[in-house]
């Protein structure tokens, strides 16, 4: 819907795509672009099912090249690319959202290898060798090898209890005990053999040496640096002015479709220097920082507010995107 503004696409929800459709067309869309993309885990009920954000890999783009590549398909689908948090150095965290009610929200977090606290744990090569397609799927997945290996450096990365991993790992060993075997020693070094089962995995992974580096803690290059530097001067948290509430009600529906963006929310009021410090510390921190004023004014509709918030915020991205070029 180009040249659009929000309050029409307000009044015209249905020309706002589904968080289905958006995605099935943004599968396709890249594939069209000759890039490759993978969803690296959790995929099964995708796209009709969506119970958090989607982890993906993609080959060819640059993470400019793609960021401004969303940015402009989600315009072209009623939706405001809102959020680009680089969480890690070529690893972004993404939020695209509905520019009318709903305000419907896709977590996209898009990695070029995986890496965890500045240390690489897999190369591209090893998450996208074999990929495959899925009967009824118009996105590609890893092989189960490389998934497996995946969801074991994520694991180990995060600090994860093997049982919420366990399931989806014994399915890869049953569908492809050999391919999990032999890309895991390529990845790790020492496994355990071939024909091992789901319990030795476990016992491995509390005791390889792969992951002690991750698990000591975060490793500081000019990457990271860089990272954090950009964090400080341009802050991904966002400020908002709320009119008067005296019953939150309006409050807790512009956090409810504002949150998907950031970490936590705070609310605030202008006076005092500790609170100016606060709101600059939780901006740094990617929150959503709330003032509710008590000073009488107009009061939009908590819509329009919402409304109004993603379409400054997807301003916001698009001035930063733009410096990407420079």
């Amino acid at each position: 819907m180009p040249g659009k503004t929000v309050s029409n696409q307000c009044d015209d929800v249905r020309r706002v795509s589904t968080p289905a459709y958006f995605l099935d067309r943004y599968w396709r869309a890249l594939e069209e672009q000759g890039w490759e993309a993978i969803v690296l885990h959790s995929w099964r009920d995708l796209p009709q099912r969506i119970d958090s954000d989607i982890d993906y890999a993609v080959r060819g783009p640059t993470p400019g090249d793609l960021m401004r590549f969303l940015f402009q398909f989600s315009r072209r689908h009623g939706w405001h690319m809102v959020q680009a948090i680089e969480h890690e150095p070529g690893a972004i965290f993404c939020v695209c959202q509905q520019a009318a009610p709903p305000f419907e929200a896709l977590q996209l977090d898009v990695t070029w290898s995986y890496r965890r606290r500045g240390h690489v744990l897999l190369s591209a090569e090893l998450l996208f060798e074999n990929n495959r397609t899925i009967p009824g799927k118009v996105f590609r997945v890893p092989s189960p090898g490389s998934e497996f290996i995946y969801l074991l450096a994520k694991a180990a990365a995060k600090g994860k209890d093997f049982g919420r991993v366990e399931q989806r790992l014994d399915e890869l060993l049953h569908e492809d005990a050999e391919g999990c075997h032999s890309i895991a020693g390529r990845a790790f070094g020492e496994v355990p053999p071939a024909d091992s089962r789901i319990q030795s995995w476990e016992m491995w992974l509390g005791a390889t040496s792969a992951f002690k580096p991750v698990r000591r803690g975060r490793k500081f290059g000019i990457g990271e640096l860089g990272l954090y530097l950009r964090r400080i001067f341009r802050p991904t948290g966002f400020y908002l002015i709320v009119g008067p509430d005296p019953y939150n009600r309006d409050v807790e529906y512009v956090v409810k479709n504002l949150l998907p963006s950031f970490r936590e929310w705070i609310v605030i009021t202008d006076a005092g220097l500790r609170n100016y410090v606060r709101r600059k510390v939780a901006l740094v921190r990617t929150h959503l920082v709330i003032n509710v004023t008590t000073t009488p004014r107009y009061k939009p509709s908590p819509d329009a507010i919402v409304a109004r918030a993603l379409e400054t915020l997807a301003s916001r991205l698009d001035k930063r995107l733009a410096k990407t070029r420079e």
